[in-house]
């Protein structure tokens, strides 16, 4: 916003004015507010303002040095940077070009890739043979899920168990329950202490007896005990 004083009237010149209007205009403008030629340089000096105003609205300002042959103003700012140094001051090391390390991965990837591909063309060469291998095991998995869920509804399980192995039935055989163990040993003790100690004598004093007889029973005779044994 410009400002122009004269006899005490305050005159305002908007930016966007300034950016619109050519110099002639704004010295014309200049000119009739001020009323008078004595302030050209001041004229001037407002118009090289006012151009300069113009040109940054605009977005589109040359530098004096600048000559049509040069161009846009992107090639005539337009400076390509060169570094220039030393790999052994800069303490860099100097890594091989792209070609070689691929062509040293190549040269070790080579082998295990032909191995891959001999194999892959050993297993998919027949598909009958594949399809037949797959549908025995496919029947041979089914037949053996059938057996275990028949054995676990046999022990009344819910769930599959783990086909049995060798290892499995030592570690039983040797596993001791100690509530068991402890109530059979109990129990042995009770039918000691509760026995009489002349159990053995009465069975010999009955066998002694000379009341035993012979009976016939089924068409066989029969020893038949006495009354007191």
């Amino acid at each position: 916003m410009l400002e122009l004083a004269k006899n005490g009237f305050i005159g305002r010149v908007p930016d966007d004015m300034l950016a619109a209007m050519p110099n002639l205009q704004l010295l014309s403008l200049f000119e009739n507010r001020l009323g008078s030629s004595a302030q050209a340089n001041d004229l001037k000096f407002l118009s090289s303002l006012s151009s300069l105003a113009a040109a940054r609205a605009d977005n589109f300002y040359y530098p004096p040095e600048w000559t049509p042959k040069q161009g846009s103003l992107n090639k005539f700012h337009y400076k390509r940077k060169t570094e220039d140094f030393d790999i052994e001051d800069a303490e860099t090391f100097a890594l091989p070009a792209d070609e070689e390390e691929d062509l040293a991965k190549k040269k070790e990837a080579e082998p295990v890739l032909v191995r891959l591909q001999r194999v892959s063309d050993a297993r998919h060469s027949d598909d009958y043979a594949l399809n037949k291998a797959l549908r025995a095991r496919l029947r041979n998995q089914k037949k053996r899920v059938a057996d275990e869920e028949a054995v676990a509804r046999k022990i009344g399980l819910g769930i599959r168990l783990l086909p049995g192995s060798e290892e499995d039935s030592s570690m039983a055989k040797h596993v001791k329950f100690s509530s068991k163990f402890d109530k059979n040993k109990k129990n042995k003790r009770v039918a000691i202490v509760s026995s009489s100690i002349f159990s053995g004598y009465r069975i010999l004093k009955c066998l002694l007896r000379s009341d035993w007889s012979w009976s016939q029973r089924g068409g066989g005779l029969m020893l038949a005990k006495p009354q007191a044994c």
